[in-house]
């Protein structure tokens, strides 16, 4: 759940690939919310915000590299994957 200033509050899950830092807010059907770019959860919170609108809770992960997920040398690079 965000603070009550709306900004998402991050967590770590710690997986067989590595990291994942993320965010998550709303209590209905859970939608994973990744966007088409590179970057951290900020970019894909600001797209997510109609799914809360509309009574779903999303899950906003960042990518490898970005904000508090870390790049490791599987994911690297784009031939990595």
């Amino acid at each position: 759940m965000p603070p009550a200033d709306g900004s998402p509050t991050a967590t770590m899950i710690h997986t067989d690939r590595g990291d994942v830092q993320y965010v998550t807010a709303g209590s209905g059907e859970p939608v994973l919310v990744v966007h088409g770019s590179p970057g951290g959860f900020d970019a894909g919170w600001l797209m997510a915000q109609f799914l809360l609108d509309a009574g779903f809770q999303v899950i906003v992960p960042s990518r490898p590299g970005y904000l508090g997920t870390p790049l490791s040398e599987e994911t690297a690079s784009i031939d990595a994957q």
